[in-house]
This record gives structure tokens, C-alpha cells and sequence, in this order.
């Protein structure tokens, strides 16, 4: 009984030095490099290491902030270039690429195992559609592993930097769209549906440009629209583009801190609908005083901001 007693504490001490020993080689490497010198040792990182050279971001990686990098692989890049119609890195203009780079960085140390599920977090880059509220990153865990914005998967590949730590991806974070937003998030999934099918209007293209908005998206969960087929019997591709204008502000990035209690919103439809805004609450009254909760606020997009709620809007359709 000795014995085994004693052959299970040493198990036990042996496992902790173990531990500890892995423990202070993370710890002593992470001290030697900062992200910016990581992407400089790891081959397949070169081009994101020759992007961030092109656009002064390799200071603000070597600086004493924490950082998380989200990092694409060569592949990745080549990819993201072919698409959008450039031969290198260098064709991309740097104010573009600025960005591009900057929504692939959110602030702190964040390790995959901390990363949230059906949750948004923001990143460091802005779009045209505001200056002060940086654009939302969406994270899901998926059963294949974490995917970001729908489009780029996590490899499972990890390097901790003195200054924060790197995820490798293996799709470059494009600045997400109205539309992008809406149909990474699956609880979005018949709201997306709606868009992409009307032929009265083609709400995909318009909510999907850069070069349109900007516009704020009232986006109702895919639990409010239980009650489409019976509130809208047979309702027209007419009638449904109609419903969905109600769900936009034109011309307008409106973040939840400018909704005030009481206003009236016009919107795309032409018809507006009114905020009732107190401390226990937050929702929307509309045409037909049905009341639509907010559950999500402030999810920036480039031309954009999205709101969740749990409710869709009907507007007057007669």
C-alpha cells in the first residue's frame, strides 16, 4: 500500500514539473518576441509580415499593449488577392490594407479556449460608415472548431508573444458588410433568407456594397419571425420588400446611444416606427404598436450598424 501511495506522489510530482517546466518555456518564449518578430520568424507569414511593414501596423505590434492577432496564411492572402483582383500586396491601396490588417487585431490576450461562442467582440479597424465605433468581429464554435464572421476558421495553430498572442486563420478578414454580418450569425438565418430571395428588391446587393449606406439594420432572430406566415397570410414579394424596408435607416449609422426615448425613425420603407427607451428596457414600437426588443446593440459594419431584435416590424400596408 506504501508502495503504490509512493509511486502515485512521485506520478504526481513528475506530472507537475512537467506541467510547470511547459509553463515557463511558453512564459520564457513569449518574452523573447513580439507579434510583429513572430510573423518575421514563421515562413507562413511573410506576406501578413510584408503587409504590416507597408502600413507602419509592425510598430503598433511590437508595442507594449496586449494585442490578439487573428493571422492569415500565405494561402490565405493569395486567395484574398486573386478575388479582389490584385497581383501582390503592394497593389493594395495602404489606407485599405490599414484597415484590413487592423480587423484582424482585438485588444487583450485572449487564448482560444477564452474565445466567446455566438458572441461579438470588436476589433481595431473602422469603417467609412462610422469613426468612433470600431467594426465587430462575430465568433461561433462550430463542431470543425472557432470560424470569425462566417469566413475564417481557427487552424488550432498558437504562438504566445510577449505582447499578446497570435491565432492562425486560414481566410483573411474582409471588412464585413451589413449583409456579411447577417448571414455569418445562423440565429439571423431567415432574416438572411428574406434579403437574399425578394425579387421585388435586391436587398443583398444594396446591404452588401461598400459603396452604399451607410445604413442602420433592424435585424429580427429567426424566433421572431414565428409569427410571419400568420400576421402576413400570402404576403407578395411586394408586400415583403415593404416589410423589410421598415427594418432600415437610410443615409444614417445610428448606435443605440443616439436612439432616443421617444423618436420617431423614419425609415426606407417611409413609414416610421418609435423607440421606447428606459433603464429596465430598450425596443421599438412600430406602425401597428407591436413592441421588438432589442437583444444585440451596436454590431458595426463597414457601411453599417445592426441592431437584434426579437420581433420583425410591419409597417402600414394598406
Amino acid at each position: 500500500m506504501n508502495l503504490l501511495k509512493n509511486n502515485l506522489l512521485l506520478f504526481l510530482f513528475v506530472s507537475v514539473l512537467i506541467f510547470t517546466s511547459c509553463e515557463n518555456e511558453e512564459n520564457a518564449n513569449a518574452k523573447k518576441e513580439t507579434l510583429f518578430g513572430l510573423t518575421s520568424q514563421n515562413d507562413d507569414m511573410s506576406t501578413l509580415k510584408k503587409a504590416l511593414e507597408i502600413t507602419g501596423l509592425n510598430s503598433t505590434l511590437e508595442g507594449s499593449n496586449m494585442k490578439t492577432l487573428f493571422a492569415p496564411s500565405n494561402t490565405a492572402f493569395s486567395n484574398f488577392l486573386a478575388e479582389n483582383g490584385f497581383n501582390s500586396i503592394d497593389e493594395v491601396p495602404v489606407n485599405t490594407l490599414k484597415e484590413l490588417l487592423l480587423n484582424h487585431v482585438i485588444d487583450g490576450r485572449i487564448k482560444e479556449q477564452d474565445l466567446p461562442n455566438n458572441t461579438y467582440i470588436k476589433s481595431n479597424a473602422i469603417g467609412y460608415a462610422s469613426s468612433t465605433n470600431a467594426l465587430s468581429l462575430y465568433f461561433r464554435t462550430t463542431e470543425s472548431g472557432i470560424t470569425i464572421n462566417g469566413m475564417a476558421d481557427l487552424t488550432g495553430q498558437t504562438l504566445l508573444a510577449s505582447n499578446g498572442i497570435i491565432h492562425k486563420i486560414n481566410h483573411v478578414l474582409e471588412l464585413p458588410s451589413i449583409m456579411d454580418h447577417i448571414v455569418a450569425n445562423p440565429n439571423l438565418s431567415i432574416l438572411a433568407g428574406a434579403l437574399e430571395t425578394n425579387t421585388d428588391f435586391d436587398f443583398a446587393a444594396e446591404l452588401s456594397s461598400i459603396n452604399n449606406g451607410p445604413y442602420t439594420m433592424i435585424a429580427p432572430l429567426n424566433s421572431g419571425f414565428s409569427t410571419l406566415s400568420s400576421d402576413l397570410p400570402a404576403a407578395s414579394q411586394a408586400t415583403m420588400a415593404q416589410v423589410l424596408k421598415y427594418h432600415v435607416i437610410l443615409t444614417s449609422n445610428s448606435l443605440s446611444n443616439t436612439l432616443t426615448d421617444g423618436a420617431s425613425i423614419n425609415t426606407f420603407a417611409g413609414d416610421s416606427f418609435t423607440i421606447q427607451s428606459t433603464p429596465a428596457n430598450f425596443r421599438i414600437k412600430d406602425y401597428n404598436n407591436r413592441l421588438a426588443n432589442f437583444t444585440t446593440k451596436d454590431i458595426q459594419c463597414y457601411n453599417g450598424v445592426i441592431h437584434v431584435v426579437d420581433r420583425f416590424l410591419i409597417p402600414n400596408l394598406n
